[in-house]
């Protein structure tokens, strides 16, 4: 997980590593402003507003 918060951007998407990561993604808003909260197995949150 430190390995992949050093990285600047995402190259490429593994499927496995996120569901290793993630336990689940809360998606809530509207059609035209949707927010995504990321949580990870270890309990943290990433949130994500205005996902177009």
């Amino acid at each position: 997980m430190r390995m992949l918060a050093r990285q600047e951007e995402c190259l490429e998407f593994d499927p496995t590593l996120f569901t290793a990561f993630v336990e689940k993604v809360v998606i809530s808003g509207t059609k035209k402003d949707v927010r995504l909260v990321y949580v990870m197995r270890d309990g943290s949150e990433y949130k994500v507003d205005r996902v177009r």
